[in-house]
């Protein structure tokens, strides 16, 4: 069945897929997620396509849709979102850089109420709270890849067209640092050694703030993660990658 919803087509099971040319990044690249990519999506499975095996599992209000090449629907009416096996986290926490970049588009900015301002739960704390992509007061706070939650102020660029948002981290002052697209929404003190914390069940969760009602509702991309900090260099690689299609 098909349904119509803020210009996406959902469908529960994908039938066929694009595969984009040229190719990301593959150097410390420990998990790889798109739907749009040939072999990418069966069923409620979203497969790792970095070949490390760390499969993600679609939960709720989540499902394929046929634009841009195939992205995910997702928290239209209810809690929905990808959630990244431990081995993710695992393979981060061996170390001390990290990044994760996210090709994401929102419905509305800011979101209309508390529980659609969810965003990723991939922090330094076992409570996840306080991540929003905005919140209702338009500013983004977030600890992804970090223990603290700075405000970074309000969107540097629309968040209700797909953008990619890269957020990196390597130990000390000013190495945190956060960019939709190419452009820096902040920086912050970078994490002595990683110990990330994902929701107990899972390494991390994309369109989720963790134990929470909050969450994304838009659309999702490709997700990439890194066990080091891409240089800008490598990040408009990936951009370059994705560009016929985002």
């Amino acid at each position: 069945m098909i349904f119509q919803n803020f210009g996406f087509n959902r469908q529960a099971i994908k039938a066929t897929a694009v595969t984009p040319g040229g190719g990301v990044v593959t150097t410390g690249l420990q998990a790889y997620y798109d739907a749009g990519n040939a072999g990418g999506i069966s069923g409620t499975t979203l497969y790792d396509l970095s070949g490390n095996s760390r499969n993600a599992t679609l939960i709720g209000d989540i499902a394929y849709s046929g634009s841009n090449g195939g992205v995910l629907d997702t928290g239209n009416t209810a809690f929905g979102y990808i959630g990244m096996p431990t081995a993710v986290a695992t393979a981060l926490n061996s170390g001390t850089d990290a990044t994760i970049m996210q090709w994401i588009k929102l419905d509305q900015s800011p979101p209309a109420s508390d529980p659609q301002t969810g965003f990723i739960y991939f922090t330094n704390k076992t409570d996840g709270i306080g991540n929003h992509y905005p919140y209702t007061d338009g500013n983004i706070y977030t600890n992804v890849l970090k223990l603290d939650r700075p405000s970074l102020g309000t969107p540097v660029s629309s968040l209700t067209v797909w953008h990619v948002m890269t957020i990196s981290t390597s130990p000390g002052s000013g190495n945190w640092k956060m960019y939709i697209n190419m452009t820096s929404q902040g920086t912050d003190t970078g994490v002595s050694s990683l110990a990330l914390y994902g929701g107990g069940t899972y390494g991390g969760l994309i369109g989720s703030s963790g134990n929470t009602p909050e969450r994304l509702v838009g659309g999702l991309g490709p997700t990439l993660v890194y066990n080091q900090q891409l240089s800008l260099t490598d990040m408009q690689t990936n951009i370059n990658y994705f560009a016929s299609r985002f």
